[in-house]
């Protein structure tokens, strides 16, 4: 590990503060898609593409959007150590991001960000510590896995996988950012010449219904951004005060309850219907896990992170274009033109009327820093975008 990196780490795992310096308002950004990893591997990553400076921060001619889901990267195993290695690591991931300046680093809400304040609401470090031995029991036990009954975690394999490192230190975190209005749910930005829209897991014209609004990027931001701002003053006040409550963003995004996962904006994933157990679409369509391409609104270009390569191939089928090799780490693309849909590399003869979204998940956890290519844009706000009105 080089010199940059350990003064990354040491940053990272202090009070540090970032010191006051002038950024180059027309540097290089880059989109970084879930960034679910030990702090070893994300500041190698930073540095391979030369954006980690001597400070221990971000360089200065560099601007970075994290398309959200902080915590909760895989388990080398289920030990006590692992899992408080992993709660640590999140923590202190996420608070050097938000240590640098806004118009620098620009978060964005991922569902293991968010449900730290929705389906852990009300967990303590102890409470999620039993759910996980229960987890762990039903996963060795089918009869125990059919009685799960907890009130907020919807199975026993969510609390030992999906949720696997949780702690209220996280939460604590979490309900921070949002009341500083420092993590947000969507953000424009421009893509050779165009405005694209920003979020963790992409906008379908359910949410445009939902949202009542034109299917345009910046109206879309500004409509989802204002929604989440609204609902953070709902629990403000019990937030402030240490009191327990849920930041509801339904219907546009639906928490897990008992025997139900969430779904909508931030759960969501592309997949086919016609390679897919049509069960698996039917389940719970209020709650929808998964969403098909031909329904991302058209004319609209997105970036999304979310969903890996691999599972793409796995829930996209024959819309895989034929010789499709990219190697995991890529930025890949989905564009829907009427019934027409195509997952492939690149994106050629991309027309405006096209529904285009820009991938860009590369399974940080999984795949080495060296191979891993990050998506450039162009000055996304709070540069030049509008960011909860500031």
């Amino acid at each position: 590990m080089n010199q940059r990196c350990t003064q990354a780490l040491r940053v990272a795992r202090t009070a540090h503060l970032r010191p006051e310096r002038e950024l180059v308002e027309h540097g290089r950004w880059v989109t970084l898609g879930d960034p679910q990893t030990r702090l070893e591997r994300f500041f190698a990553l930073l540095d391979h593409h030369e954006l980690l400076g001597d400070d221990g921060f971000l360089k200065p001619d560099v601007g970075l959007v994290s398309m959200g889901d902080h915590f909760d990267y895989e388990l080398p195993d289920e030990s006590a150590e692992a899992v408080q290695q992993a709660q640590h690591h999140g923590v202190q991931l996420l608070s050097w991001l938000a240590r640098h300046d806004p118009r620098q680093v620009v978060l964005l809400l991922g569902n293991h960000d968010i449900c730290r304040v929705a389906e852990l609401a009300f967990e303590s470090d102890e409470s999620f510590a039993e759910a996980r031995i229960q987890a762990l029991a039903a996963t060795a036990d089918g009869a125990v896995h059919a009685r799960w009954t907890h009130l907020h975690i919807p199975n026993p394999d969510i609390a030992r996988r999906d949720f696997s490192a949780f702690s209220v230190a996280q939460r604590a975190l979490v309900q921070r950012l949002l009341l500083e209005k420092r993590i947000q749910l969507a953000a424009t930005a421009m893509l050779w010449g165009r405005r694209v829209l920003l979020t963790h897991a992409a906008v379908t014209t359910r949410e445009v219904e939902l949202l009542c609004v034109e299917p345009d990027a910046e109206t879309l931001c500004n409509a989802l951004n204002a929604l989440l701002c609204s609902r953070i003053e709902t629990v403000r006040s019990c937030w402030e005060e240490g009191v327990s409550a849920v930041l509801d963003l339904g219907p546009v995004h639906m928490m897990g309850i008992t025997g139900q996962e969430g779904g909508g904006l931030l759960y969501h994933r592309p997949s086919n219907p016609e390679h897919i157990d049509g069960s698996k679409w039917a389940k719970n369509s209020e709650r929808p896990r998964r969403f098909d391409p031909r329904t991302l609104p058209a004319g609209l270009t997105q970036i999304c992170a979310h969903t890996t390569h691999k599972k793409c191939v796995k829930e996209l089928g024959d819309w895989v274009a034929e010789g499709f090799k990219r190697p995991e780490g890529r930025p890949r693309c989905l564009r829907s033109r009427g019934e027409q849909v195509q997952y492939s590399p690149v994106l050629d003869d991309w027309s405006e009327e096209d529904a285009a979204l820009f991938m860009v998940d590369a399974d940080m956890h999984r795949v080495e820093p060296a191979d891993i290519e990050l998506l450039e844009i162009e000055m996304p706000v709070p540069l030049g975008l509008s960011r909860f009105g500031l």
